[in-house]
């Protein structure tokens, strides 16, 4: 019988006016996708481990025209120049597209020079998130609503790994499988190569982001991200077919109480807390289930299967700050 139990999450994302435009930057033969913009150098609630921010804007065009390129001839990648500091500027060579969900398209491919770097960049509704990784640092383009987007690198070991208190104690839920009906035998026999995802977001984490819209090219972006992981760790030894994919992302009406409490909420259905939550997730067939809300304790929480089972469900909380 599975057993599933609490266990802290790596900090992989959550770092949760008029203005003239400069062309954007490139390099002759790339074209440049981000120009600098005139304005506040850093959005009015910029979350903790930022090291440095400056005000752009992405060329929409550009993404436009590579989208058609490689789905013309996906076979020949493509490069662009990403200016995100006079002295932090890549040239990326993109590979493929994929759709992390809900219409998102993702942008995927690596760094020139260098040999571990890696780049992500998202479309969804209009609005564009950015992930690079080059030469052991890490940077993103971030959309913040109404205050625009904003280049930034990031400190990834600011974030505090544990609590102030370590890592809570771990309190077991034992769920108990059920027998399959007639109409879940299919879903039994998934080869799990396609992971559903819901992510939610508090009233509090959506004013800190930047509003919905803001939110939701977050849930994607983190999505994408995730993918290029599994992809870039896929070898013909250990191979790894899974993806994620986003079903759903949206707000929910809640205040944080804590992490360890608030999974417990996530994850229960008849305290009276969050319960509308499984709704959703059956209405649309989420295998995970996170909720990003502003918390300080840590980067997150999540329950962890001693033993598999398609017993149990998987929820998670996360943390805008």
């Amino acid at each position: 019988m599975a057993t599933p139990m609490k266990a802290l999450l790596h900090c992989l994302f959550l770092f949760v006016a008029g203005a003239s435009t400069a062309w954007a930057q490139g390099n002759g033969s790339s074209p440049g996708l981000l120009s600098s913009q005139a304005g506040p150098s850093s959005p009015t609630h910029p979350g903790r481990g930022v090291l440095r921010s400056a005000r752009v804007a992405p060329d929409k065009e550009v993404l436009q025209q590579l989208r058609v390129q490689l789905q013309n001839k996906p076979s020949e990648p493509r490069t662009l120049v990403l200016r995100f500091f006079d002295e932090a500027t890549f040239v990326v060579v993109i590979d493929r597209i994929e759709s992390p969900g809900l219409g998102a398209i993702s942008y995927h491919g690596r760094v020139q020079g260098t040999n571990d770097g890696h780049v992500v960049i998202v479309e969804l509704n209009g609005n564009v998130g950015i992930n690079v990784e080059a030469n052991g640092r890490s940077y993103e383009v971030r959309y913040f609503g109404d205050e625009g987007y904003f280049a930034r690198e990031l400190n990834r070991s600011g974030m505090p790994m544990h609590p102030p208190n370590g890592a809570p104690i771990a309190s077991v839920i034992r769920l108990h499988p059920k027998a399959a009906k007639p109409g879940e035998a299919i879903a039994l026999m998934d080869t799990g190569s396609q992971i559903d995802v819901m992510v939610l977001y508090t009233q509090a984490a959506s004013a800190l982001g930047g509003g919905t819209a803001a939110m939701d090219t977050l849930a994607a972006n983190m999505v994408a991200e995730i993918n290029t992981i599994y992809a870039s760790s896929s070898t013909a030894s250990f191979p790894l077919t899974q993806r994620l994919h986003l079903v759903y992302s949206g707000p929910v009406t809640h205040t944080e109480t804590n992490m360890d409490a608030d999974l417990d909420s996530i994850t229960g259905k008849t305290d009276g807390v969050l319960d509308d939550v499984h709704i959703l997730r059956d209405a649309y067939g989420a295998d995970f289930v996170t909720l990003i809300g502003v918390y300080g304790e840590a980067c997150g929480l999540g329950w962890v299967m001693e033993t598999e089972s398609t017993g149990s469900r998987t929820s998670s909380g996360t943390t805008w700050d």
